[in-house]
């Protein structure tokens, strides 16, 4: 064999132990893998937890919305309906839980004009209601009549009429309306709700405490006692 093939034997030798040792430290040895490992779970961990908590957030604010938009559209109900209730102080009798009175009646399906409107607490399936009854005045038949829950889960509630004072004496809240007296100036509902959660494990209600319904204070337009016909659109007698 020739000086120079040997020569060139032993640099390719050289080139590919060289290689060879590069190569090995170029890799990663075990303890830093399982601390790649380690790192990464703490990371995973906490993006979960994470996303857990907007989950959580963004459901409660949702439910605290939809919520919030029922009780507005019940109160716009009864504050359209109370405002204008028939002066006629024979229909017109209202207790702690109950109030009937005559009231205009506009919706789709139903003969409009005068209807006798009954708000009330009731009880079935293990839970209050607030519930709105609607009849039109000289109808008896059932089928005539239409009843409505419109809040439910229902821990206090309480109606107050206010009575103007006589004679310069102030005026007061009364939890009793009899019949044949004048309307009161103005109807007050106060309601107290159990807090009502649902959970996507158990799809259950859960009770945590109570919710304060926005008290409701309503005007009535018309009170006098007197013999007239009423206006649903002035809002007075003609």
């Amino acid at each position: 064999m020739s000086r120079c093939l040997q020569i060139i034997r032993r640099f390719n030798r050289g080139s590919v132990a060289e290689q060879d040792h590069q190569g090995g430290e170029d890799g990663f040895t075990l303890v830093e893998v399982l601390v790649s490992f380690v790192l990464l779970g703490f990371v995973l961990a906490l993006l979960y937890v994470g996303f857990s908590y907007a989950n959580r957030v963004f459901a409660r604010t949702t439910d605290l919305s939809s919520w919030t938009d029922d009780v507005v559209q019940v109160q716009d109900l009864l504050r359209g309906l109370i405002s204008q209730a028939y002066p006629d102080p024979t229909m017109f009798q209202g207790g702690l839980d109950r109030v009937d009175f005559l009231a205009p009646v506009t919706r789709q399906g139903r003969e409009n004009g005068l209807h006798k409107v009954v708000l009330q607490r009731a009880s079935g399936d293990g839970s209050d209601k607030l519930t709105l009854t609607l009849s039109s005045v000289g109808k008896a038949e059932p089928k005539d009549e239409e009843k409505f829950v419109l809040m439910e889960n229902i821990e206090a509630m309480e109606f107050s009429y206010f009575s103007i004072g006589l004679h310069g004496q102030t005026g007061t809240w009364v939890s009793h309306w009899e019949k044949g007296r004048e309307l009161p100036q103005a109807f007050r509902l106060s309601l107290k709700l159990k807090r009502a959660l649902k959970t996507n494990e158990t799809q259950k209600t859960q009770q945590h405490g109570q919710i304060d319904w926005p008290t409701l204070i309503v005007p009535l337009q018309v009170t006098q006692n007197v013999d007239c016909r009423f206006d649903p659109v002035s809002r007075k007698c003609i």
